[in-house]
């Protein structure tokens, strides 16, 4: 019997994981990866918040960058989404960008209804956030292969999940 949970567990854990190990191998070959400016990294926006869509028990989509950049296209699925994040009603995704510029740090946090129209923007230049700070980091810089971390509190959202992350 305990070998039957086992395995079944497994199964499940692996169906789970697979398609966001999928989506973490193939963005490594996107040029989002390479792109030095939100507007550029913005162009593929909607194909991530397909992305999102298709498989709803994905929260995000978090690229960091060597220079402490990151692009994360974040779905609101539920409304407790939307409260924590301080979001407009009619609110799909969440674009957070940080960028380090000649002019110092730029954060935005765009806003988009289902149709992928914006519908606001902020500014968040005062965000503490810095991805090589957080452990994933450093351990994706050690490693070519996807992996998963270990449950955690997602900083933005404070709700506890999984990051699957690729360098």
């Amino acid at each position: 019997l305990a070998g039957r949970i086992s395995n079944s567990t497994e199964l499940a854990l692996n169906a789970l994981y697979s398609p966001a190990y999928t989506l973490a191998s193939s963005l490594i070959e996107e040029e989002i990866t390479h792109d030095t400016s939100l507007k550029e990294r913005l162009q593929v926006f909607p194909s991530l918040a397909s992305r999102l869509r298709s498989n709803p028990l994905l929260s995000s989509i978090f690229i960091a960058y060597e220079d402490g950049d990151f692009f994360i296209v974040r779905a609101l699925y539920r409304e407790h989404d939307n409260r924590a994040l301080n979001a407009p009603p009619q609110t799909a995704f969440i674009v957070q960008s940080i960028e380090h510029t000649s002019r110092g740090k730029v954060g935005k946090l765009l806003f988009y209804n289902k149709e992928l129209t914006q519908i606001n923007e902020r500014r968040i230049d005062d965000d503490p956030f810095d991805p090589r700070t957080r452990s994933w980091y450093s351990e994706a810089m050690q490693k070519e292969s996807v992996f998963s971390t270990p449950p955690y509190r997602f900083f933005a959202t404070k709700d506890l999940g999984v990051s699957i992350v690729r360098r």
